[in-house]
This record gives C-alpha cells, structure tokens and sequence, in this order.
C-alpha cells in the first residue's frame, strides 16, 4: 500500500547492524517518506531497486518516493474526490490536487520514471500484486491531473488559463496566447485509460473516494493499450476523442475541465 509510515520508529535503522545492506536501505527510504523527504528516500532505495527492479516491494517504495516529490497527496485527494465528484469531473479533480504550486517539467519526469518502475516489476495489473496496483491507479490517474495543471490551469490556482482549448496542441503557458495541450501529452492521458481500468480490476478496495476512481468515473472503456494517437498524426480519432475527453466538462456530461463543444479538427 500506499501507507508506507514508520510511525514511531525513529530508532528503527540502528537494529540493522549492515548500514549499506538492502534491508537497512529499504527501512531508510521508508523512514523518509514517512517523513516527506523525497530525494533522500530515492537516493536511498535506487541502488536497491538497480539490483531487483522486478521486486514488487522495492518497486512500491521506489515509486512512492517518486511521486510523492512530484506532489501526490493521496488521503488529501480521496478527500477531495468525495468532496468535490458531485460538482466536478474526476480529471478536474484531479488537476485541482496539483493547485497550491506551479507544476513544471521535473514533476512529469517523476510521473514517468515512476511508471517505467511500476511497469518494469509488473508489465499489466495482471502482473502485479495488489499493493502495487493500488499504487499504480493513483500514478495513472495522477499523472493525468499533473499534465492537466501544467497546460490547463493558471499556476496555482484552480482557475482555467485565459483562452484553454482542449482542441489546441500549442503550449503557451505565458498566458500571452491561447492554450493547449502537447501531441506528446495527449499521448499520455490517451494509453493510461486502459492502464487505469487494468490496474482497477486488480485490486480489492473500498471507500467513496477509492470506489470513484476504480470505477473509471465514466471513462470510455474502448480504448487501445498502446496507440499513440497524436504525435502520429494530431487528427486521428483517438486523438481527437481524447481531446473531447479533456475538453468536454461536468455539465455535459464528460469527465472533462472545459464545459461544452468538442474537437473536430485538431489546430496544430
């Protein structure tokens, strides 16, 4: 799980007499998450994980500490799915959890290197046990709300930038010119959809948050694993699904940020 604490155990890394063995690493990378010290808990657990990228375990806390620098709360965005899912689609949910700061390129390379871990121990949920699926439906989902913050909302706040359009693949982000989102992470948000579903039906959990995001919380169930609809040509109709999955919002019934209209034709 997720729940990687070592509550109360401040003491606990001088009952391993070999301070450079993997269990006296492993229980220090947990100690610093536990204490939301991010880089010292993967420097700690890298050396491990470069010798057992296949162990489950080892993947979990590695990833965990990836993805908790690159600002995943997760009780706060549970909290925030029971909260705020009557009002919001869950992709907006989600890309309000990364308001508060600004979102740059580092915090995508966390996502990323986090999801080559996931997937180097466990290529499918299949493959996973269900501790690491449990992480990997909020690394999917997550790395969607993170590209949403980055292109879609104003730093630090949970207001859209002047001129959004789901359609746009420009990246303006001086709020100068109109806004979108990259080809390249279109890309993204499109083959983690089924990564989602796969990791859900993985896992056994409960909970109003947990419920909502296992469902999917209407995403489209048809879509591939591996197509990359943008970056191949921008006006496939996978891309341009995916842009109306993005662009068409609560009130209409989507799972969007952006209320009404669809894309057509994707303007480079």
């Amino acid at each position: 799980m997720l729940g990687l604490a070592l509550a109360g155990c401040s003491n606990i890394l001088e009952d391993f007499p070999d301070k450079n063995g993997e269990e006296y690493l492993k229980a220090q990378a947990r100690l610093h998450i536990d204490k939301s010290q991010w880089d010292a808990a993967i420097v700690a657990i890298t050396p491990v994980l470069a010798r057992h990228p296949q162990d489950q375990e080892i993947a979990n806390i590695a990833a965990t500490a990836y993805v908790g620098r690159a600002g995943l709360r997760v009780l706060d965005l549970i909290d925030n799915i029971v909260q705020e899912s009557d009002d919001h689609g869950m992709l907006e949910i989600l890309a309000h959890h990364f308001s508060g700061y600004e979102v740059g390129d580092q915090y995508l390379a966390d996502y990323a290197t986090a999801v080559g871990i996931i997937e180097a121990a466990g290529a499918t949920g299949a493959a996973r046990d269900a501790n690491l699926n449990f992480l990997s439906l909020f690394v999917y989902y997550t790395r969607i709300g993170v590209i949403l913050n980055r292109y879609a909302f104003t730093p630090k706040t949970k207001s859209l930038r002047p001129g959004f359009d789901a359609c746009l693949s420009s990246s303006d982000l001086t709020g100068v010119n109109p806004t979108g989102i990259p080809n390249a992470q279109i890309d993204i948000i499109y083959t983690s959809i089924p990564k989602i579903i796969d990791s859900a039906a993985n896992i056994n959990a409960s909970g109003d948050g947990l419920d909502a995001l296992i469902s999917a919380n209407g995403i489209p169930t048809n879509f591939a694993v591996n197509p990359i609809p943008c970056t191949s040509t921008q006006n496939a109709a996978a891309c341009v699904v995916t842009r109306n999955l993005v662009g068409i919002g609560k009130i209409a019934g989507g799972i969007g940020i952006e209320t009404g209209g669809t894309c057509l034709v994707v303007t480079p």
